[in-house]
C-alpha cells in the first residue's frame, strides 16, 4: 500500500475529529445529566422514554382533571351548606308560627322571613360557577334551571335536564362534577317518604292526621298495597248523663239554693230567685237560667220527663258519677234527694276503605267476606284521640289479614262524615313546600276549631316535608363528599404512579454521571495522545534523510 504524506494527514485529522465529537458527546452528557442525546444514542431506550414521557403528560393531565374536579364539586357543597343552612332556619320559623297562641300578624311576620328564605333558595338553585355555567342546570350550563313564585300554579318550574357533567380524574374513571336541579331540589318524597297523609276538603271537625310512621317498609311496599286508603268517620255522638229526681225539687224559705254536680266535676252553687222548683215549665226556665249563669251554657238541660219529673241532663260529659242535686231547705237543714242516674259514653267509629282505582275502590279493608259490601263502609272499629289507627291486620277484603307495617294517629275530635287520605308519597319539590307553608301561614284560616285543625295538619305536613328536604340535600352532599374523597385517592394514587414514571424514565435516559467522567477522563487522554503522535508524524519526511 503506498503510505503517501496526505494519508496520513486526512487519517490523523479524522481520527482526531471522531475524538473530539466523541469528547464533546460525553461533555454534553455530563453537562445535561442525559445519557441519550439523540434517538441513535440508544434507538430502543429513546422509544421506551417517549412512551414513558407520554403517560407522564397524560398523569398530569389527569392531575389537572382531579384538580378542576376537585374545585367543581366543592363549589356544590358549599351551595348544599347553604340549602341545609335555610331549611334549618324555615323550619325553625316553621315550628313558631304552628304555635297556636301566635296573632295573624305574628304569622305574616313569620311568613315574611320565609318569602325571604324562599328567594335566597331561589338564588342557589341558579347558582353558577366561575365560568358562568349554571351549577344545577345538568347538562344545559348555559340554561337558567329554576324560576319560582310563592303561590305560584305550579310555584317552581325547571328548565334544565337530568344530566351529570363527567370529568376524565383517570384512565378508566370519570366522575360526575355536577348534580342536575331535579336530584337536589325537585325528586323529594313527600310525607315520610313512602306515604302522605292529608285530610279531606270538606271536614268540619277537629280531627288533626300526623305524617304517620312505617315500622316496616318491605311490608309497606308489598305488592297486594294499593297504599291508597281513606280513614273515614261516623257514628259520632256526644256522652250524657242524667238524673231523675221523682216528686221534683221544693226549696222554702230565704235560702233558696242547690248544689249541682256532674260526673264527678266542680260543685257549683245555684241561686233560685222563686220559693220553689216544680215540674212547672216556668220554674224549669228559671232552674235553666240559674244553671247557665252558674255554670255556663251548654253544661246542663233542664226538662220534664212524661212522669212529669225534672230531668238535668249533663250536656257532652263523660261516663262518672251522674248528676246530683240537693235541696236546702230554709232552717238550714240538708235533704239531699238523689235521682236514677244514666250515662252514655260517646262513641266514635272510623272505617278504612280502599281509595285506589279499580274493584276494590271505596271498599272496607275490613269487609269480609269479600265483595259482599263494596263501596260501603263498615265503620267496626272505635276511634281514640291519639291512638295509632294501625294499617295492620287488617281482613284486606275478606282474605288473610295482612300488616302492611303501617300506622297513622289522628288527635282531636272529628265530625260524621270527616275523612283523611292515606296516598303513596310522590315527588315534590322543595318550593312547592315552602309555598304551601307561606301560603297557610298567610291564609289566617285558625278562626273555627275546624280551621285550626286544617291549619295544624298543614302545618305538620310542610315540617315533614321540610324534614325530607333536609334529608335530601343531605343524601346528595354526602354523594358530592365520597366523589372527593374518591378525587383525594385518585391524587394520592396519581402521584405515586408519577413518581414510579419518573424513576422509569430516569433509568433509561440520565447518564452515569461516573463513568461518563471516567470516558471523558479517557477521551481527553485519547485525544491529547492522538494530538501529540500527529505532531511527530507530520514532520516526518525522506528530505530529512537525503
Amino acid at each position: 500500500m503506498r503510505v503517501s504524506s496526505n494519508m496520513i494527514f486526512d487519517q490523523s485529522v479524522r481520527t482526531m475529529n471522531q475524538q473530539t465529537s466523541d469528547l464533546l458527546h460525553t461533555q454534553q452528557q455530563i453537562s445535561t445529566g442525559r445519557r441519550i442525546l439523540t434517538p441513535s444514542d440508544d434507538p430502543v431506550a429513546a422509544a421506551q422514554a417517549l412512551q414513558v414521557t407520554q403517560a407522564q403528560d397524560i398523569n398530569t393531565q389527569y392531575a389537572t382533571n382531579q384538580s378542576n374536579a376537585q374545585s367543581s364539586l366543592g363549589l356544590e357543597d358549599s351551595q348544599l351548606s347553604s340549602v341545609s343552612d335555610i331549611l334549618n332556619s324555615v323550619r325553625t320559623l316553621a315550628v313558631q308560627g304552628a304555635n297556636s297562641t301566635l296573632s295573624n300578624s305574628d304569622r305574616a311576620s313569620i311568613a315574611t322571613q320565609m318569602r325571604a328564605s324562599f328567594s335566597e333558595l331561589l338564588g342557589i338553585a341558579n347558582a353558577t360557577d366561575g365560568n358562568g355555567q349554571y351549577l344545577f342546570s345538568g347538562y344545559q350550563g348555559d340554561t337558567q334551571p329554576f324560576s319560582a313564585t310563592v303561590g305560584g300554579n305550579p310555584p317552581s318550574t325547571y328548565a334544565g335536564d337530568n344530566g351529570q357533567r363527567l370529568q376524565q380524574v383517570a384512565a378508566s374513571r370519570q366522575i360526575p362534577v355536577s348534580d342536575s336541579g331535579n336530584a337536589v331540589f325537585n325528586d323529594i318524597k313527600s310525607g315520610n317518604g313512602l306515604f302522605a297523609t292529608n285530610y279531606a276538603t270538606g271536614n268540619t271537625g277537629t280531627g288533626i292526621i300526623d305524617g304517620g310512621s312505617i315500622t316496616d317498609p318491605t311490608k309497606w311496599n308489598n305488592a297486594s298495597n294499593s297504599g291508597q286508603y281513606q280513614v273515614r268517620f261516623a257514628g259520632i255522638s256526644t256522652a250524657t248523663g242524667s238524673v231523675d229526681v221523682s216528686g221534683g225539687i221544693a226549696i222554702t224559705g230565704s235560702n233558696n239554693q242547690f248544689t249541682l254536680s256532674i260526673d264527678g266535676g266542680t260543685v257549683k252553687t245555684v241561686t233560685m230567685t222563686g220559693t220553689q222548683v216544680s215540674s212547672a215549665s216556668t220554674d224549669v226556665s228559671t232552674l235553666q237560667t240559674n244553671i247557665d249563669t252558674a255554670l255556663g251554657a251548654g253544661v246542663a238541660k233542664v226538662s220534664v220527663d212524661a212522669s212529669g219529673h225534672l230531668v238535668v241532663t249533663a250536656i257532652g260529659a263523660t261516663t262518672g258519677t251522674g248528676v246530683a242535686i240537693g235541696a236546702v231547705p230554709g232552717n238550714g237543714g240538708m235533704a239531699s234527694v238523689f235521682g236514677t242516674t244514666t250515662n252514655t259514653a260517646p262513641s266514635t267509629n272510623y272505617d278504612i276503605v280502599d281509595a285506589s282505582t279499580g274493584a276494590n275502590n271505596g271498599m272496607s279493608v275490613f269487609s269480609n267476606p269479600p265483595g259482599t259490601i263494596s263501596g260501603v263502609s263498615t265503620y267496626t272499629h272505635a276511634y281514640t284521640s291519639g291512638q295509632p289507627i294501625s294499617l295492620s291486620g287488617m281482613s284486606l277484603y275478606g282474605t288473610n289479614a295482612t300488616d302492611f307495617g303501617a300506622s297513622v294517629t289522628i288527635t282531636g275530635a272529628p265530625a260524621n262524615g270527616d275523612s283523611f287520605s292515606i296516598a303513596p308519597s310522590a315527588n315534590q319539590s322543595v318550593f312547592t313546600t315552602l309555598s304551601n307553608l307561606i301560603t297557610s301561614l298567610e291564609s289566617n284560616a285558625t278562626g273555627t276549631p275546624a280551621g285550626a285543625a286544617k291549619f295544624a295538619t298543614d302545618m305538620g305536613s310542610a315540617l315533614t316535608n321540610i324534614d325530607q328536604a333536609s334529608q335530601n340535600i343531605l343524601t346528595v352532599r354526602a354523594s358530592v363528599g365520597s366523589r372527593l374523597n374518591e378525587i383525594t385517592a385518585l391524587g394520592s394514587s396519581n402521584s405515586t404512579t408519577n413518581l414510579q414514571l419518573s424513576q422509569t424514565l430516569s433509568t433509561l435516559q440520565d447518564v452515569d454521571m461516573a463513568k461518563a467522567i471516567s470516558d471523558l477522563t479517557q477521551q481527553q487522554t485519547g485525544l491529547q495522545a492522538a494530538q501529540q503522535s500527529f505532531a511527530k508524524v507530520s514532520q516526518l519526511s525522506l528530505f530529512s534523510y537525503l
